[in-house]
């Protein structure tokens, strides 16, 4: 027989098993390709801002974007913070576009990626980079800094759903 911590490990292990997040296309290998199918197959271009903590070669108008992201977010949630990625996909076709930051709240060792897609939306996580999840006193503070986390997202989500129906990203790229 099996007992329910059994049986929830073991759910815990399928769901992370399973790839949650796409990744980033790479429209050059695509670029020269001379295959026609009767089927649209036009790739939202994503376009990559931070990368695995690095920033990459934007368009101003888009770093712009994200620097304002940034500093809000290290206003309103904590500005003890390490950002890891931060990448748009346009709004194009039936694609309505997406926008994903990630990053940890260095204080309490919690990773978080928000995700414009609503059924990704906003993940934490104590177990950063593959490591062993650790546990985390949740006293006043980091309930708080959830809160503040979780309202932030709410606002950002709202935000950027504007910004890809009414900003033009169809000809932007990573420079």
């Amino acid at each position: 027989m099996i007992n329910e911590h059994d049986m929830t490990k073991s759910m815990l292990g399928k769901m992370r098993s399973i790839k949650l997040i796409k990744e980033v296309v790479d429209t050059e290998n695509t670029m020269g390709s001379t295959e026609t199918t009767n089927q649209p197959t036009e790739t939202p271009n994503t376009i990559v801002i931070l990368k695995n903590g690095g920033e990459q070669s934007v368009e101003n108008s888009i770093f712009t974007l994200w620097k304002t992201d940034k500093q809000t977010f290290m206003d309103r949630v904590s500005s003890d913070v390490s950002f890891t990625d931060f990448e748009i996909t346009p709004k194009s076709g039936s694609n309505e576009g997406d926008v994903k930051m990630s990053g940890k709240l260095n204080a309490y060792d919690i990773g978080f990626t928000m995700n414009k897609n609503a059924s990704l939306g906003l993940l934490i996580t104590t177990a950063i980079e593959g490591a062993q999840s650790s546990k985390v006193k949740l006293d006043d503070t980091v309930i708080k800094t959830l809160n503040s986390l979780n309202n932030y997202y709410q606002i950002w989500y709202k935000d950027w759903s504007e910004k890809l129906e009414n900003e033009n990203f169809k000809n932007a790229q990573n420079v």
